[in-house]
């Protein structure tokens, strides 16, 4: 109840940033696990957390957080939701699978096939399959 009421007492910034940073978090915590029965679970909690950040839009972190943003990228997270969403639809949620998938398009660079290329394969061809499935045509496009 206490820590409800801090937390709607905190600005949207505030509520974004505290997201990114226990997002990043957990990432880390998740490439330390690859191998381990929690790293799906953990995967899901890292991805959640960072995607609450971004729709607050506090994906560029505040500059006294540059040692936890430092050597993470963009493009880790758009892999982190590529595995989230992938593991989503074997588990046959692709409602879920499809929001994982378009945050991590979301991630991608500018010109991401250009650099990226299958990283975006990736990302585009599930987001795809997650839209038919789904019965979502127009967001094909």
């Amino acid at each position: 109840l206490i820590q409800q009421a801090a937390y709607d007492l905190m600005s949207q910034e505030e509520k974004g940033a505290c997201h990114f940073k226990i997002g990043v978090q957990l990432f880390r915590h998740v490439t330390s696990l690859k191998q381990s029965n929690q790293f799906s679970v953990m995967t899901f909690a890292a991805a959640d957390q960072i995607n609450k950040a971004k729709v607050f839009s506090a994906i560029d972190p505040p500059p006294d957080w540059s040692c936890l943003w430092e050597d993470t990228d963009t493009l880790q997270l758009a892999s982190l939701n590529l595995r989230a969403g992938e593991r989503s639809m074997e588990v046959a949620d692709f409602s879920s699978g499809l929001r994982y998938l378009q945050y991590g398009i979301e991630f991608l660079p500018e010109t991401p096939w250009d650099s990226n290329y299958e990283l975006s394969l990736r990302l585009y061809e599930s987001a795809c399959l997650a839209c038919h499935i789904n019965v979502m045509p127009a967001k094909l496009t």
